[in-house]
């Protein structure tokens, strides 16, 4: 018997993250994908320009169109767990998110099917590239001035910035056509890019809802 009323009852984590519609632990591990498919890519570009072939330029494409799309989940789930906490700046940088995956994705995989050239490749990768890095950027500031993600993310998020504008600058001073020159402005920029995707897929796998 009972009186009749409902008492709140905490069901616990478990049920807590299963009203999520993406795990944070399957979107962790979504970035440990990345990584992989990151690593892969660069080593196929490596091959290409070392004149291993002219397939491994579409490799890399695809492993590239890969990386990005398995952001995807992150991108939802850091959404998610802020749900209520953050305004909707984070919204509107989650939706530009996605949409800049996509146009990265459609637009290396249309150079493999070669539906488009090398140049039109240039304007959807650079579109969709900055709606991405606006998102990371919001990474970041969630990590310094809340406690949704681990500080790690927050400062492995403004190293990535730093060296974007670095790069940026560089190239725009510098003619990047050296395997030398690559590797010194390109560097610091994969090793922030990999740092964070480090730290975030670790916060999310952790994480218990």
């Amino acid at each position: 018997m009972t009186d009749g009323s409902s008492p709140a009852v905490d069901y616990g984590p478990a049920v807590r993250t299963a009203q999520l519609s993406l795990s944070p632990r399957t979107a962790g591990r979504a970035l440990y994908a990345a990584l992989a498919t990151l690593a892969l890519s660069t080593l196929a570009l490596s091959l290409y320009f070392g004149g291993a072939g002219d397939l491994w330029g579409p490799v890399n494409d695809v492993l590239v169109a890969a990386t990005v799309l398995l952001l995807l989940p992150a991108i939802v789930v850091v959404r998610q767990l802020t749900a209520g906490q953050v305004g909707g700046w984070l919204t509107v940088l989650t939706i530009g998110a996605m949409a800049g995956v996509f146009i990265m994705a459609a637009g290396q995989l249309a150079l493999v099917a070669r539906l488009i050239e090398l140049e039109a490749s240039f304007v959807t990768g650079t579109v969709g590239v900055l709606m991405a890095i606006a998102w990371l950027a919001g990474t970041g500031v969630l990590a310094l001035r809340t406690h949704v993600l681990g500080r790690a993310v927050g400062w492995s998020a403004l190293g990535f910035i730093v060296a974007v504008i670095i790069t940026s600058v560089a190239i725009a001073l510098v003619a990047m056509d050296t395997p030398t020159l690559s590797l010194v402005f390109g560097g610091p920029l994969l090793v922030t890019l990999v740092g964070w995707m480090i730290s975030l897929g670790r916060d999310l796998t952790r994480r218990v809802v």
